[in-house]
């Protein structure tokens, strides 16, 4: 047998396969955002390559400035989803906000500013469905949360107020989406003023103390059915100014105390034209905004509120050009304000409200262009703000005057906006705090204090330096090549290929050329060939096929002619038998189900599912059949149209997750329980809702699935659980919580969900312990294995990839060591740092990227090369290869213990014909071999090692002893086992190969 092994020098630390970024380039940006203040400190967003976006909190200094938590592991990152022009609303000691998961979608959370009390409040849409939030104003007064949100089910526009609990979120009012966007809700008195329709009086203003009862509308200004449209609400003295259509009079400008009689109109034109005012503010007891005349254009008018003391104040562009005024900010006894007098372009002007004290506060866009500016906030009576366009990086002051208007400082120039932003008052106003890029620190905070020398930078976040950035989910490999999207500072994200060493490491080619990248998407092993979903710049993102080498990279079907691309074909796709299924748009049918064999004859659409565009989701592979929800349906697919057609069920919108024995796992909601857990045998009669988990239609949506044992483990959220762990074996008595790691409604969150022959590893948050490293033992029981950063702080394991069956690799960060390289034999002590590759608190942020040879791969940052590509050898280790081929909806599969030299090794077949007989061979990892029926072998010169006889189970086992000789450390070889699928010998099926590596 011995003979059959080919040798591997092995190594005992990760060494660096090659330093492909060798250019220099700009450092990495965190991107700060969604600024807010909390119980005395600041939270603001930040993101890293490690962490993705994630929260920062600050006392105001360097040294108390830190990661708030990992509240979504790995690179995700926490992301809130804006509310009107911000992004958190705080009151009474809580922050409300909006955020996106792929279990709930986007719905409201709440935070108290620590991390166990940062949790959703409630599904608006239960399920993955989201309400829509594109339009969404919020407000936060007395303690309470007021928004409206579109029903992302029925189209509705909704009244919400909310204390952040669940019971304690009540709708207020609905109303048809037809019927006109809802606007922000202003304060005013005791509650608040807003726009909103219902289908008597049309588009109205209404007023609300925050209940039901005092909820009301303020009046009807255009009688009926008809709509004013109100917008522009602002305080002005007593009352609330704004403008509005009575149907007569066109828009005008309108003042009222909340009540229909004290609501009355202020003509500004005569006739049915109206003024349309816009853009109000206050100076000194007068009301300025801008209007529209026949003969002045528009121009700054002012008023008292009476329709006497209302008129034209200046008139910066005479004629019929207008200057188009926009208030900007009242400063001392001066209004700022931008227009345009024909001249500089929009520029910021002042006046002190008399006609001839109107003043040009200075030309920072010199010449006929306008300066474009993008954000401001108002700072101890200045106004900053930063512009974009011809002035881009410069981050501007004014105090009213043209003495005090001028830069405060000039940033790196880079072409669009966002890069330079004012966030927000830091610490009740004392400072702004700024987004910008000084070209040497990426972006990154800034404080200013409104002074040149007070504008610094406050802490560099994302502090990598510049390497190769390569990405690309863990996944399994053999013996053959892994191919990576690879970023070496000068092509962009491009195709690499890597055999583990330096010398088999390189490029696929420049696809598309210059800096852009080919954008890499999913690739999927096609025999010794990878199919890739490239852009070139020319075909958009298509299908490419590749043999390894750059001559062979090549475009395999331009899918939708021309530079469009063919769209979601990078999301999903799967193997199956000798061709790999993916969704593409041609152009002609919508995203539909298309396959290939990997030339372009054999590139097809099979079959046209719906039409347009519809929802497409996952592919899972069940024997010799794919299962996959599209357009609300179930579908089965042999890769051909004669073999596609639907699976009649009584539920809607499934999502396939897993294949547990003879059956497979999806979510879905009938309408009446929600989304829950449903099997399926590949037919109607035996397709059926295994568990309403959480009762109702409220849904426990189960999600992240892993078998593991002859059971399918997966998360789900409870009212009385919140998110937790549970498994099922398929039935509904077999389904149940595994443990309620986060007790009460709080929420563990498992994530990561990682299988290994002897125990299933996973992921999740306590209060006491923050997010750290759990396993689940045979029998069920689950057990922390290690506070890795002790105490609420989260340890943040992500990137879990098991090697064989004793060790699971992931990332983890500790105060001492950064994030670096740890693995885990499911025991507290066997669960350590691996090596710190960037020593002290800096981290390389290594995780394992694939497995090629005996080697795993890594990418990881030792402080000196960047970003780079790294190879361990992991010792003794076992990985499956290829794809298992068997009839039915069976999951023929081949389970080897890791060959620790020294010790028994297992090999078990599993999931095969009952009482069938086979063979195991043992051979080489070589080249895919067709042996019939669509399947394969996979090694090269095999020999038999065992016939046998799978049980009445289909299953069969052995074991093999490993001698305990140091000169078979690193030798490598490959099972497979072909099994007789039927009553005759050649009707065969075949299990992946295992390639396994001797080591200790």
């Amino acid at each position: 047998m011995l003979a059959l092994f080919a040798t591997l020098a092995s190594g005992q630390v990760p060494t660096l396969v090659r330093d492909v970024n060798r250019q220099p380039a700009p450092p990495p940006d965190s991107f700060p955002g969604s600024l807010f203040e909390l119980g005395g400190s600041m939270y603001f967003t930040a993101g890293t390559e490690a962490l993705g976006n994630e929260w920062y909190r600050s006392d105001g200094t360097v040294a108390g400035t830190a990661l708030f938590g990992d509240l979504e592991p790995g690179n995700g990152g926490f992301a809130i989803v804006p509310i009107g022009s911000g992004g958190m609303h705080v009151s009474g000691g809580r922050g409300y906000f909006f955020r996106f998961d792929f279990v709930h979608g986007v719905e409201l959370w709440t935070t108290d500013g620590t991390v166990q009390g940062t949790h959703l409040v409630v599904e608006l849409v239960p399920g993955s469905g989201s309400p829509n939030v594109s339009n969404t104003y919020g407000i936060s007064i007395n303690g309470r949360f007021w928004f409206h949100v579109e029903d992302g089910t029925t189209g509705d526009v909704v009244l919400f107020t909310s204390d952040g609990t669940a019971a304690g979120t009540v709708e207020l009012l609905r109303r048809p989406s037809s019927a006109g966007t809802a606007g922000p809700l202003v304060p005013f008195g005791n509650g608040f003023v807003f726009r909103w329709s219902d289908p008597v009086h049309g588009l109205e203003p209404w007023f609300s103390d925050g209940t039901v009862a005092g909820t009301r509308l303020v009046a009807d200004l255009s009688p009926g059915t008809q709509s004013s449209r109100p917008s522009g609400f602002s305080a002005f003295g007593n009352d609330l100014a704004f403008s509005a259509d009575d149907g007569t009079h066109g828009s005008e400008l309108w003042l009222t105390d909340g009540t229909a009689a004290g609501t009355r109109m202020i003509e500004l034109v005569p006739g049915a034209s109206g003024g349309l005012p816009i853009s109000f503010g206050v100076l000194g007891g007068r009301l300025y905004f801008g209007a529209s005349d026949p003969i002045h254009g528009r121009e700054l008018w002012s008023s008292d509120g009476t329709q006497a003391g209302t008129a034209l104040l200046h008139d910066l562009s005479p004629s019929f050009t207008s200057s188009d005024p926009q208030i900007a900010a009242t400063l001392g006894g001066r209004l700022v304000f931008r227009a345009s007098d024909g001249v500089h372009g929009s520029e910021y002007w002042s006046t002190d409200g008399t006609p001839s004290g109107a003043v040009l506060l200075g030309d920072l866009a010199p010449g006929p262009v306008s300066l474009l500016v993008e954000s401001s906030a108002v700072l101890g009576g200045r106004l900053v703000f930063s512009a974009i366009g011809q002035v881009a990086g410069s981050l501007f002051v004014t105090d009213g005057t043209p003495a005090g208007t001028g830069v405060l400082r000039n940033f790196v120039s880079v072409p669009g906006p966002s890069n330079l932003l004012v966030l927000g008052p830091w610490l009740g106003g004392s400072q702004l705090l700024l987004r910008a890029n000084d070209g040497i620190h990426g972006v990154e905070p800034w404080l200013t204090d409104g002074t040149s020398a007070g504008t610094q930078l406050f802490i560099d976040i994302a502090t990598n330096p510049a390497g190769t950035t390569a990405d690309g989910a863990p996944r399994p490999g053999g013996n053959e090549p892994l191919v990576l999207p690879i970023d070496d500072g000068v092509a962009g994200y491009e195709p690499w290929i890597t055999d583990g060493t330096s010398v088999g490491t390189g490029s696929l080619g420049d696809v598309r050329p210059g800096a852009a990248g080919s954008g890499v998407g999913t690739s999927v092993a096609l025999g010794r060939r990878t199919l890739l979903f490239l852009d070139d710049g020319v075909h958009g993102n298509e299908p490419w096929i590749t043999d390894g080498t750059p001559a062979t990279t090549r475009l395999l079907l331009d899918v939708w002619p021309g530079a469009t691309g063919s769209g979601n074909a990078t999301r999903f796709a799967i193997r199956l038998r000798d061709r790999v299924l993916f969704w593409a748009a041609d152009g002609v049918h919508g995203v539909e189900l298309w396959a290939t064999d990997g030339t372009p004859a054999g590139t097809k659409l099979v079959r046209d599912l719906a039409p347009g565009n519809t929802a497409r989701g996952p592919f899972v592979r069940a024997g010799e059949r794919v299962l996959f929800g599209a357009d609300s349906r179930l579908w089965s697919t042999d890769g051909t149209d004669a073999g596609t057609a639907p699976i009649p069920f009584a539920g809607s919108n499934p999502f396939v997750s897993a294949v547990l024995g003879d059956r497979v796992l999806f979510s879905a909601s009938d309408g009446a329980h929600g989304i829950e857990l449903w099997s399926t045998d590949g037919t109607s009669a035996g397709t059926y809702l295994v568990r309403d988990i959480e009762p109702g239609t409220r849904g426990s949506s189960p999600g992240r699935f892993a078998v593991w044992q002859g059971r399918a483990y997966f998360r789900a959220t409870t009212l009385a659980e919140g998110l937790e762990l549970w498994s099922t074996d398929g039935t509904p008595a077999g389904t149940a919580l595994v443990a309620d790691l986060a007790p009460g409604p709080d929420s563990a969150s498992p994530e990561s969900l990682t299988p290994m022959s002897t125990m299933l590893f996973f992921s999740a948050f306590s209060p006491a312990t923050g997010r750290e490293l759990y396993r689940v033992a045979p029998g069920g029981a689950v057990a922390l294995l290690r506070d890795i950063w002790p105490g609420p702080l989260d340890g943040g394991p992500s990137d879990l990839f098991a090697s064989g069956s004793r060790y699971v690799w992931f990332t983890a960060g500790e105060a001492t060591g950064g994030r670096e390289l740890w693995r885990s034999d499911g025991t507290p002590a066997g669960t350590s740092r691996v090596v710190d590759l960037r020593p002290g608190p800096a981290s390389s942020d290594a995780g394992v990227i694939g497995a090629v040879g005996s080697a795993l791969m890594l990418s990881a940052d030792d402080g000196a090369t960047g970003l780079e590509l790294w190879a361990l050898d992991p010792g003794a280790s076992v990985r499956p290869v290829g794809i298992p081929c068997a009839r039915g909806m069976r999951h023929l599969r081949l389970d080897t213990t890791d060959p620790v030299l020294g010790q028994v090794m297992s090999i078990a077949v599993t999931g095969a014909a009952p009482s069938r007989p086979g063979i195991l061979l043992l051979g080489l990892p070589g080249s895919a071999v067709p042996i019939g029926n669509g399947c394969e072998l996979l090694l090269a010169a095999p020999q038999l090692f065992a016939s046998f006889a799978t049980d009445p189970a289909g299953a069969w086992s052995t074991t093999l002893p490993i001698p305990a000789l140091p000169g078979l450390d690193g030798l490598r070889a490959a099972f497979q086992a072909v099994v007789a699928g039927g009553p005759y010998l050649p009707d065969l099926e075949s299990t992946p190969a295992s390639f396994v590596v001797l080591g200790r």
